[in-house]
């Protein structure tokens, strides 16, 4: 139950870090695709990274949650 908890956790913390991102790469009128790539290296994948101990621990179904998260990014 507590992996469960904290599968839901990195998952809503990742998402939410990757809207942030996301709402400032708009187009043209956006940032620069490096910094882009800057702020997704420093705001989102640390929420991924933190979670990979997580992983061996896990069902299938919660893994599958976490890479859904990972391929959005």
């Amino acid at each position: 139950m507590q992996h469960l908890i904290l599968v839901h956790s990195i998952v809503g913390k990742t998402k939410r870090a990757l809207a942030k991102v996301l709402s400032l790469i708009d187009g043209r009128r956006g940032v620069p695709v490096q910094i882009g790539v800057n702020l997704y290296k420093a705001l989102v994948r640390p929420h991924m990274d933190y979670a990979m101990p997580v992983w061996a621990n896990i069902s299938d179904k919660d893994v599958s949650k976490l890479e859904e998260v990972q391929c959005q990014s």
